[in-house]
């Protein structure tokens, strides 16, 4: 199965939303974060604790289409 077009792609804390690994408040507090440092919403989560490099690399691979 191909994946879907960048434009169309879910975003990754929309994944980790849905899956229950994080909460919209958590997503929220990364997103504050990521505006005050720069990085990417993936590395603000996992600076604040909220998910581990594993969970990310698990949504991006979802995101992607790719096991």
């Amino acid at each position: 199965m191909d994946a879907p077009p960048v434009n169309q792609r879910r975003p990754v804390t929309a994944i980790l939303v849905d899956a229950g690994v994080v909460t919209d408040a958590q997503v929220e507090a990364g997103l504050v974060r990521q505006r005050q440092t720069g990085l990417r919403i993936g590395e603000t989560l996992v600076e604040l604790g909220f998910v581990s490099e594993e969970d990310i690399g698990w949504a991006l691979a979802r995101q992607l289409g790719i096991s």
